[in-house]
C-alpha cells in the first residue's frame, strides 16, 4: 500500500517488485497527481496497481486537502496545512486503511509506504488492525517539521505507537544497508520499521 503516492514512483517500482501473483494499492488524492500515476502505471502496463482517489486517515469520511501551487512540488499538499496564498482547498474522501482493507477483502499486507506530510501517526492509528494481523514493513517520513495547526502529534507519538505495537525503527543505508535506530531524537527524515521477531 503506497500512501500518498503522488504520480506513482514507488508505485509503479512496487508493481514490477510484487509481479503479476502481488498487488500495490497506491492511495493519491489530487486529481492532477492521480492522472499522471494512472498514466504511469498504463504506460508500463501494469495490471496488478490500482489507483485509490482517497487521501488516508485515522478514519473514514470527508476532508479538506490543501494543495499547493508551487511549480515542481504537487506532492507538498496535505490535510493538514493551514490555509495559505500558494494552497487550494479541494475536498476529498478519506478512508483508514483498516476499512478499506476490510472493504475490499484485502487478505495480506506486507508494506505500508507512507509520505503524507505530517498526517502518518494518523494513516498509522487508522491500520491497527493491518499492523497486530499482518506485521507489514513500514517505509515511512518521519519528521516534526509543523505542518499547521491541524497537526497535534510529534514524531516521538509516531514512535511510541509503533514501539507498543512492537515495531523498531531502522535508517537505511548505502545498498540498502539497515541500522538500528537507537535515538529517536536523531531521526532523519525517512525510516524503516519492522516488526521485532524474537
Amino acid at each position: 500500500m503506497d500512501i500518498g503516492a503522488h504520480v506513482g514512483y514507488y508505485a509503479i517500482h512496487a508493481a514490477k517488485v510484487v509481479g503479476p501473483t502481488g498487488h500495490v494499492f497506491a492511495f493519491e488524492p489530487v486529481p492532477s497527481n492521480l492522472r499522471r500515476l494512472e498514466e504511469n502505471a498504463a504506460l508500463n502496463g501494469f495490471s496488478n496497481l490500482t489507483s485509490v482517489a482517497s487521501a488516508v486517515g485515522n478514519r473514514t469520511g470527508k476532508a479538506t486537502f490543501r494543495a499547493v501551487d508551487v511549480p515542481g512540488e504537487s506532492g507538498w499538499g496535505s490535510l493538514l496545512l493551514d490555509p495559505a496564498s500558494n494552497t487550494k482547498d479541494l475536498e476529498v474522501s478519506v478512508v483508514s486503511l483498516d476499512d478499506f482493507a476490510e472493504q475490499h477483502g484485502v487478505t495480506r499486507v506486507d508494506v505500508l509506504k507512507l509520505d503524507v506530510q505530517g498526517g502518518e501517526f494518523d494513516v498509522l492509528t487508522g491500520a491497527g488492525k493491518i499492523l497486530d494481523a499482518w506485521h507489514p514493513t513500514i517505509v515511512c517520513e518521519v519528521t516534526d517539521v509543523y505542518w499547521g495547526s491541524a497537526q497535534t502529534t510529534t514524531a516521538k507519538d509516531l514512535f511510541e505507537y509503533l514501539a507498543g505495537r512492537e515495531y523498531e525503527p531502522w535508517v537505511i543505508g548505502t545498498r540498502g544497508r539497515l541500522t538500528r535506530l537507537d535515538d529517536a531524537g536523531s531521526a532523519p527524515q525517512n525510516l524503516l520499521f519492522r516488526f521485532r521477531r524474537d
